[in-house]
């Protein structure tokens, strides 16, 4: 939505996945609840950290006001805990992994908030136009290669490891933080008529980036998604 805004459009044509448990927040007290008039550490005010902490604290009705904010980076959430500049902050691996081994509690998940934060396939508004027939193709591959994976895990967790250069248990544990978006997932939250999933999410951070000046206006779920090539592939 940032390049829509600043004249640079482009659209989601493809939703790849979204976190799951790969995102989370972890602190030193129970639960959220204790979080009010405590410290969460993110990655930046106004991020993507920013808003899966908000959500967070907002799904068990505080607000924005009831908490502090101290901008710390996920890979130093450990050490901010241990030395108490935060009770709670947003993180991945292995950090997530270090802190739990340290004691400390899982408090909320990316999971809990669907497609907050995503990876998705874009295209620009001319690709869309001059080459629609690739792209079905690049789809139509992505999703070949996801029934591939489901019927020969190790050896799409070896091929996608190799292309990484990272390690396979580390890529396998990675693939199991994330929720992988199908063609059939697509073609449901792009048609927001019958799901309002994706539509919600887009117009929840929209009016986030709206409020505190980072766009200068609310793009619509008509102008940063384009479900017609999913939906050609449903017929």
């Amino acid at each position: 939505m940032f390049r829509n805004t600043q004249g640079l459009p482009s659209k989601v044509v493809y939703l790849m996945d979204y976190s799951e448990t790969g995102d989370v927040i972890v602190g030193s007290i129970n639960s959220i609840e204790e979080l009010k008039g405590q410290t969460i550490g993110v990655e930046g005010i106004n991020t993507f950290s920013h808003i899966f902490a908000l959500k967070t604290i907002e799904s068990h009705g505080m607000t924005e006001g009831d908490v502090f904010f101290e901008m710390v980076l996920a890979a130093d959430v450990v050490q901010k805990l241990d030395d108490g500049t935060i009770q709670a902050g947003h993180t991945w691996e292995p950090t997530k992994s270090i802190a739990i081994e340290k004691g400390y509690n899982v408090l909320s998940n990316a999971g809990d908030f669907p497609y907050l934060i995503t990876d998705v396939l874009i295209f620009t508004p001319s690709i869309i136009d001059k080459r629609p027939d690739d792209i079905i193709k690049i789809i139509q591959s992505i999703d070949e290669a996801q029934e591939y994976q489901k019927t020969n895990l190790d050896e799409s967790v070896r091929i996608m490891a190799e292309s990484e250069n990272v390690y396979r248990d580390y890529m396998l544990s990675g693939l199991d933080t994330v929720f992988i978006s199908n063609l059939d997932e697509n073609i449901k939250v792009m048609d927001f008529a019958n799901d309002l999933t994706l539509k919600n999410s887009i117009d929840s951070i929209s009016q986030f980036y709206l409020e505190r000046g980072q766009i200068s206006y609310k793009p619509t779920f008509d102008d940063i998604v384009e479900p017609k090539f999913v939906l050609q592939l449903r017929d």
